[in-house]
């Protein structure tokens, strides 16, 4: 029998519509990510490839908070982070 297998994350271009330290936000992504059928936390990362300069002090602060908390839930949940790297 086939499984499906999935992973967790927030895309970048959502993540300037919501608040990231949302207690609810966050308690649904842990819930999410303790499900045994989830196997990484990612794609995340830093990707500063569409950044206009307008943007981009609130952008990379954004993106590195989203970043930070990311790999701490890789760490509780015990799962591997998938990492975007863009050059």
């Amino acid at each position: 029998m086939k499984t499906l297998q999935g992973r967790v994350h927030l895309h970048r271009i959502f993540r300037s519509n919501y608040d990231l330290h949302s207690a609810i936000l966050a308690d649904f992504y842990k819930n999410l990510a303790f499900n045994k059928k989830v196997v990484a936390i990612g794609e995340c990362g830093l990707d500063y490839y569409r950044e206009t300069s307008e943007s981009q002090h609130a952008t990379r602060k954004k993106q590195k908070e989203a970043f930070m908390q990311q790999i701490e839930l890789a760490k509780e949940v015990k799962k591997p982070l998938m990492i975007h790297c863009r050059s």
